[in-house]
């Protein structure tokens, strides 16, 4: 009788499950903001055709780099830019003129985390990704004096503890685009 061995080698990835401590959740805000909405097509051009349509928002005033000036964290949602990866998700500071893109997070369902820690002055970000097949996790952004940029190694540090950012809204919630 003969025995035939067979032998299978698999690759294994183990992801260690490093959250951050959600200290409490905000709700975006329900006042309309008209400079707000009149920029948001200008920002998500680059993400669609030019004759998008937004149909609501979503946002949150934080001061992010402490000088008494809250910034913007803000998410439009419509049919024709939103996808199974989000919605597009900004970070805006206040100018004279209305407001300036600090970072363009791109398509983002989950809320934004604000950490205490900070760098170069700003509060360090937390944000939930998923690439194309794989799990999602969270990377810690820190502000490098003109935007943010993800932590050089995310998966060696503990997460740091946070402020939810739009977060807990309703569906369908937000603020209402009058077209």
């Amino acid at each position: 009788m003969k025995y035939f061995a067979l032998i299978l080698f698999a690759q294994v990835t183990i992801h260690t499950a490093v959250e951050p401590r959600i200290l409490r959740n905000e709700a975006s805000e329900t006042a309309r903001d008209y400079r707000l909405e009149k920029l948001l097509p200008s920002l998500i051009a680059p993400h669609g055709p030019f004759d998008i349509r937004i149909e609501r928002y979503e946002y949150n005033r934080v001061d992010l780099n402490n000088d008494r000036t809250p910034e913007l964290i803000v998410r439009a949602f419509g049919q024709e830019i939103c996808g199974s990866a989000g919605c597009p998700t900004f970070i805006l500071r206040r100018t004279s003129s209305g407001y300036a893109v600090v970072m363009d997070l791109e398509l983002n369902t989950a809320p934004i985390l604000v950490s205490k820690s900070r760098t170069n002055g700003w509060n360090d970000l937390v944000i939930f990704y998923r690439g194309y097949g794989t799990p999602g996790q969270y990377a810690v952004l820190e502000f490098n004096g003109t935007s943010y940029v993800a932590r050089a190694d995310n998966s060696a540090q503990a997460m740091p503890d946070a402020v939810a950012y739009l977060a807990g809204n309703k569906p369908n919630g937000g603020v209402r685009v009058r077209q």
